[in-house]
């Protein structure tokens, strides 16, 4: 079977010197990045599909250096000889495989992983740290993440991804996201924390923003 190349791509953008981006249009600003692809499915496919799930954990110091600490799953993946999940090169650091079930072979080689021998089933989960906070100026913070697509070919299938942001509420607080809730694209939140989950097809970039206290 041929490679298929799963691209997971945390935070593609890079930190901009000039803080003027923030004060753009929030949602239209968005709505340019996810050009085209993303549809949202507001009926959940019948078949298992590929789940992500990460989980940041953004403490005193991320807010110094825009870092933040990421677990990393991935369930239900397609049942390949080889597979390849690649993260954005200069925002990804610390990489490294934690766990693996149905998988043949996982190492990590620079900002992809690589696995062999992916059965039905399988499950991996890394660790990492990943540049996912942007400051504004004054006291606007923005956590990106993104693009999450499942693509095969020239084609997109439909994937289901879970995002939990930890934060310390003494120091920053949550305003909204890039998108408003809809079928396929729910936000909750308690107390430190935001979470987004999302069914899709094609190329999902998400965003939150905050406030510092």
């Amino acid at each position: 079977m041929g490679l298929f190349v799963l691209y997971m791509a945390i935070v593609l953008a890079e930190n901009q010197g000039d803080a003027d981006w923030f004060f753009d249009d929030f949602e239209a600003r968005i709505e340019r990045v996810n050009d085209g692809d993303l549809v949202f499915l507001a009926e959940q496919p019948a078949e298992k599909v590929h789940f992500h799930s990460n989980r940041l954990l953004i403490n005193d110091v991320s807010l110094e250096t825009g870092w933040a600490g990421v677990i990393q799953c991935h369930e239900n993946l397609d049942a390949l000889d080889n597979v390849q999940i690649t993260f954005g090169e200069n925002t990804i650091r610390k990489l490294e495989v934690i766990s693996y079930s149905n998988i043949s072979r996982a190492w990590v080689d620079r900002s992809n992983v690589e696995l062999e021998g992916v059965q039905k089933g399988a499950k991996l989960c890394l660790r990492l740290e990943s540049r996912v906070l942007h400051f504004g100026e004054g006291k606007q913070i923005s956590v990106r993440n993104g693009p999450y697509m499942r693509k095969f070919l020239d084609g997109y299938y439909p994937m289901h991804v879970y995002l939990e942001v930890n934060y310390p509420c003494r120091l920053m607080r949550f305003i909204k996201t890039s998108k408003q809730p809809q079928p396929g694209f729910s936000v909750s939140s308690k107390a430190c924390a935001v979470m987004v989950d999302a069914w899709f097809e094609g190329r999902l970039h998400t965003e939150l923003l905050f406030e510092r206290l």
